[in-house]
């Protein structure tokens, strides 16, 4: 399969998300869903005596007066999967980070606390499978410039700690999210040296 995308590497564990949309959406656990695709994006910040990981968490814009009150609230980089436009949700997941936020994914890491909502009454299902991916970050700019939010999705953005998370606004779901990433990175980090 041929990606539009600059190269970026993926771990074996999540090459299952290589198969084409029009069959991965046809997969019983996604039939009738629309798919959409979360990041966690890392970082690490060292200094002389240590080493942290942070997250990148975005707050969305106001779209319109209808909006629940879920829309507010701090979340990982996330969007909708495009039929037509993406030929795998890898792809969908390269072109959304670039698009949403200006970054280049450069590694897919692992999948990470795949999670179905509705939004108030709405009978449609969403799912949202959620990735721990690594960006390119170019060292002429500081940590200020290196995000480029989309201004029609995203009115702000934070570098968050694992010890941040619990007192964040943010849903349950997320929270729990971010909360198994960090303990995910940490073991990726352990495997690694």
């Amino acid at each position: 399969m041929n990606f539009k995308y600059p190269s970026f590497k993926i771990h074996q564990s999540v090459t299952r998300f290589c198969l084409p949309l029009s069959r991965f959406s046809k997969l019983p656990s996604n039939q009738n869903k629309t798919l959409y695709i979360g990041s966690i994006i890392t970082k690490s910040i060292k200094n002389s005596t240590t080493e942290s990981i942070k997250i990148l968490i975005v707050k969305r814009q106001l779209l319109n007066e209808n909006e629940n009150e879920n829309s507010f609230k701090w979340e990982i980089p996330n969007g909708k999967v495009k039929y037509g436009i993406d030929q795998t949700l890898i792809e969908s997941i390269i072109r959304i980070i670039k698009d949403k936020i200006g970054l280049i994914v450069i590694s897919i890491k692992k999948e990470i606390d795949s999670f179905e909502y509705q939004i108030d009454n709405n009978q449609k299902t969403y799912k949202q499978y959620n990735f721990i991916t690594e960006i390119s970050i170019n060292d002429n700019h500081s940590d200020e410039e290196e995000v480029l939010l989309n201004s029609k999705e995203y009115q702000a953005y934070k570098w968050i700690t694992k010890e941040e998370v619990l007192n964040l606004d943010m849903t349950d779901t997320m929270k729990s999210v971010l909360v198994n990433g960090f303990k995910s990175i940490e073991q990726i980090a352990q495997q690694t040296e």
